[in-house]
């Protein structure tokens, strides 16, 4: 662990909070791209590399930098909180996850910090903070927050099919059945657990293959095609697998 602690060290110690090139509600912030190209660029020069994986029960994403030694450390993981009927916005959960989760486990800052003052309600903040720009900043915080959004109506602009491929993609390679070999690695119990896994995401997400089946885009059609085919495929490998297992158990 010597060497790791030793590369870790003087990593951390080299790398600068990040330029916030990004702009909300709530003030200026570090974009994913960017925090990654600041993370790698110093990392890769101690002999570090940087995972981010998704992991279910409960959902989260887990941030992990590997030394190339073997050793790594990690943090424990990010929540992932979000409409569980639409998969885009699963892809806008992670995206904050990574970024958070990056910032957090290399002691960076990635958004402006207003000492809590977006956190606290404006009517409890001191007098002298409560300025017509806080006002302003609240009320719109707060609109993003109550405002509801109409959930039977497609917008095609919203159904972007490489982000919902990405997603769907993601999410069999972190349960292990997107190639047969992954899948042949399993025990049963691992087979069992990745098909509840691949029935529960396929059920959460019915809403999102109804937007795309009722979407005028050809290619929104072709993003459903992809998925249920992805899926099939999967079951399959599961299913060769179990079976070989119990063949071997005669």
């Amino acid at each position: 662990m010597g060497k790791f602690h030793e590369d870790l060290v003087l990593a951390l110690s080299a790398i600068g909070n990040p330029e916030l090139d990004g702009q909300a509600n709530y003030g200026k912030y570090t974009t994913l791209p960017t925090c990654l190209n600041v993370a790698r660029s110093i990392l890769s020069q101690h002999n570090l590399a940087l995972i981010q994986v998704v992991l279910p029960d409960p959902a989260r994403l887990v941030t992990r930098i590997i030394h190339s030694s073997g050793d790594c450390i990690e943090d424990g993981g990010v929540e992932l909180i979000y409409d569980k009927s639409n998969v885009q916005k699963l892809g806008s959960a992670i995206t904050y996850a990574r970024r958070y989760g990056l910032c957090s486990l290399l002691g960076i800052a990635g958004q402006q910090d207003d000492d809590g003052i977006i956190a606290t309600a404006f009517k409890d903040l001191p007098k002298k903070q409560q300025t017509v720009e806080q006002k302003q900043a609240h009320e719109k915080v707060d609109k993003l927050s109550v405002e509801p959004t109409p959930s039977n109506k497609v917008d095609d602009d919203l159904l972007d099919p490489e982000s919902i491929k990405e997603v769907w993609g993601e999410f069999l390679s972190n349960i292990g059945a997107s190639t047969e070999e992954s899948v042949n690695d399993m025990g049963i119990d691992d087979v069992k657990q990745t098909k509840l896994d691949l029935v529960k995401f396929w059920k959460d997400n019915s809403a999102q293959r109804e937007d795309l089946s009722n979407s005028d885009k050809q290619s929104s059609k072709e993003t459903l095609s992809w998925i249920t085919e992805r899926v099939k495929e999967a079951q399959t490998f599961l299913k060769n697998r179990e079976n070989a297992i119990k063949e071997s158990e005669k």
